[in-house]
């Protein structure tokens, strides 16, 4: 209906993780993804990022508040891209010249 304010809350489809409410952008140093954040990012089950704090070196999540935890964006990605270099030093060995 025109004119009538919705009081939902917003979808979490399609936002940018990189801004803040304000719209004001968040360098990738002190941005915090939530659990929910980082399932969506890594598109795996809780279960599964537990397995990868335990098994594959991935960061635990800091505590913000009593009941709240998250993990640094910037620890999210630096180990994002280790493990891509781990895939291309598996997929590119090195061969000696002949």
């Amino acid at each position: 209906m025109p004119g009538v304010t919705s009081w939902c809350r917003p979808q979490r489809e399609g936002r940018d993780m990189t801004e803040t409410a304000n719209t004001q952008p968040t360098s990738p140093e002190r941005l915090v993804y939530r659990q929910r954040d980082l399932q969506e990012l890594l598109g795996l089950s809780r279960n599964a990022i537990e397995r990868l704090i335990a098994e594959h070196g991935l960061s635990p999540p800091i505590q913000l508040g009593p009941r709240s935890k998250g993990w640094l964006a910037s620890e999210v990605h630096d180990w994002l891209d280790k493990r891509k270099a781990e895939r291309e030093q598996r997929e590119r060995p090195e061969r000696p010249c002949a």
